[in-house]
């Protein structure tokens, strides 16, 4: 419930940097778990065998990258930026 209050928090602002950082602000106080849909590093590539991308990381992965860093590093992802909301 506390997660949907704040995506509508979101939706109904109109100063882009104000609800960037407000959506950093939530993922770092874990919020909600930012996944990497939502991070602006995030890419899909071309290589079948390896769909998704971490421009930031500088790397490809089968499973999403913020799935790869928690296995590897045991913690969340602190590369993560949201993606710039158009309104």
């Amino acid at each position: 419930m506390r997660q949907n209050t704040f995506v509508l928090i979101v939706l109904k602002m109109r100063n882009e940097s104000l609800c960037n950082k407000l959506v950093t602000i939530m993922h770092k106080t874990n919020v909600f778990q930012a996944t990497c849909t939502n991070c602006k590093y995030f890419y899909i590539t071309w290589d079948v065998s390896l769909p998704y991308g971490c421009q930031i990381m500088g790397f490809k992965s089968k499973i999403m990258p913020y799935m790869v860093t928690r296995q590897v590093s045991g913690t969340l992802c602190l590369s993560f930026e949201s993606k710039v909301i158009k309104a």
